[in-house]
């Protein structure tokens, strides 16, 4: 085990022996079924972002498809889950009593009468917060060479306390990203931190993005404000 200066440790990485690398088991086994999150939307265990100008309800568009994956029940017209799956959604720009307001009454305009049933799922499988002002960003400089903050291993322990959490939303990136925007090499070391969390707990991570100015509102691949390695 090794340690930076922010204190985070990490393993020294194993070496592939040509028994990890073998074809075989790709050529003579089917291959697993892709799961989804949602039906034919949202693969499970990806890194993905929801990217869209200022304004346009992307904090309320993942709480609202988060209920809907912590119920199991289908929301917005397209989005069914696969099934009721735990849900954490953590919020760096809004209050709590904002938080509070939001989910009051997206719970209530998603299901205007809520049953028995769902009620238990929401309290059982929907877990979220607002950490404004309460945390920093996931990654840090050193010596111009991005690495993981302590506020990694923090949501590192996060995740980990939430046994059999399956979905991740952080909203927004801004918030939780703590590196130079512009520059594609930290863009991919930021994924690559979201990766490594994805794998090691079988998460889905979804985070929240502003479009750059000069993408003038469209939405295509090269919108999402920053180096493009980020797309």
């Amino acid at each position: 085990t090794m340690a930076n200066d922010s204190g985070w440790e990490f393993s020294t990485p194993k070496t592939l022996t040509p028994a990890d690398t073998n074809c075989i088991q790709f050529i003579a086994q089917d291959p697993p079924k892709l799961e989804y999150v949602f039906k034919d939307v949202l693969p499970k265990n990806i890194v993905g972002g929801i990217v869209g100008p200022g304004g346009v309800s992307k904090s309320f568009f993942l709480l609202t498809i988060g209920i809907g994956a912590a119920t199991g029940r289908k929301v917005l017209g397209s989005f069914e889950p696969e099934r009721p799956m735990k849900v954490l959604c953590l919020f760096a720009e809004d209050s709590k009593d904002e938080v509070h307001r939001r989910t009051y009454f997206t719970t209530r305009y998603v299901f205007p009468e809520l049953t028995k049933e769902t009620k238990h799922l929401l309290m059982d499988n929907y877990h979220t917060a607002s950490v404004m002002g309460r945390i920093g960003p996931l990654m840090a400089l050193e010596e111009n060479n991005p690495v993981k903050s302590i506020w990694y291993e923090w949501l590192w322990q996060t995740v980990e306390s939430h046994r059999g959490l399956e979905l991740l939303f952080i909203d927004p990136k801004s918030r939780f990203y703590g590196l130079i925007e512009n520059a594609n090499e930290h863009n991919v070391a930021w994924i690559a931190a979201l990766e490594e969390l994805a794998q090691e707990f079988g998460l889905t991570v979804i985070f929240s993005h502003h479009t750059n100015k000069a993408s003038n509102g469209a939405l295509v691949q090269t919108s999402a404000r920053g180096g493009s390695a980020l797309a």
